[in-house]
């Protein structure tokens, strides 16, 4: 079940930008009876505050300044880095001192679990605020027009598909992974939901036209049938390879006419 705040934090973001937020909740009543429980409790939160929401965070925070979440941050950082690296002297130090307030991984789970709850209460509330405001609305959505997930939740839309959380977050981290080895060049965003557009349909091949001015020109946008106009888009390229622009919508419209006739 989601927490309240992680609920208002979400609902906030996609009024300002229109973006869902595909993370799932962490787990803020925990059950940790051992030392490797809460070293694993440790990473779920660490990946889901300083790596899932790092980027929104410090956006929000140069908005509405805040010295509580940066302390959180930095307390996730001190008991990952303990747990996962033996050079870091500092953060077994400081990691050290916070798990010595605690008699057992029960206690010192229900207080980190605490913590994460006050900073995503803070960050939800910024989030609302900032969510008033068209500017700075505006400045959160230039932000997240090139985040993966944003652009491939988009691009589902626009195919009229959705997905189980853990496909999704399969597929994201495979565009992910191929935009770093194939960064190309030209608009990031175009690219990104090309290779989007590609991971979705499992086909690698690229289209002479964004798959989006496909669907716009057959009116698909958004729709069951939008799929498959993107799957004829790919047979007519390999068909016809020379073809380009308008030239070539015009024949996936004519093929796509024609599939619908039969």
């Amino acid at each position: 079940m989601m927490s309240g705040p992680f609920t208002t934090f979400a609902q906030a973001r996609l009024v300002a930008t229109g973006s869902s937020l595909e993370i799932d909740p962490p787990d803020l009543a925990p059950s940790c009876w051992t030392e490797a429980e809460l070293k694993t409790l440790v990473s779920a939160y660490y990946k889901f505050f300083n790596e899932n929401l790092a980027k929104e965070t410090s956006f929000l925070l140069k908005l509405r300044p805040n010295r509580e979440l940066p302390q959180l941050r930095r307390l996730i950082y001190n008991l990952r880095s303990a747990n996962e690296h033996s050079d870091n002297s500092s953060a077994q130090e400081a990691a050290a001192r916070w798990r010595a307030k605690f008699d057992t991984p029960q206690q010192a789970a229900d207080a980190l679990a605490a913590e994460l709850l006050k900073g995503i209460e803070i960050l939800s509330r910024i989030a609302v605020a900032v969510s008033r405001d068209p500017d700075k609305t505006a400045e959160w959505k230039q932000l997240l027009s090139v985040d993966t997930g944003t652009v491939f939740s988009a691009v589902a839309s626009d195919l009229g598909l959705r997905f189980r959380a853990s496909d999704l977050r399969r597929m994201v981290r495979n565009v992910e992974k191929r935009i770093e080895i194939q960064p190309g060049s030209g608009d990031r965003r175009v690219l990104m939901a090309e290779y989007c557009a590609q991971e979705i349909l499992s086909d690698r091949r690229p289209l002479p036209v964004p798959y989006d001015q496909v669907l716009d020109s057959l009116g698909l946008l958004g729709t069951q049938s939008a799929a498959g106009a993107i799957l004829i888009a790919h047979s007519v390229s390999e068909v016809m390879p020379n073809l380009r622009g308008d030239a070539f919508l015009a024949r996936v419209e004519a093929t796509w006419r024609t599939a619908g006739a039969q």
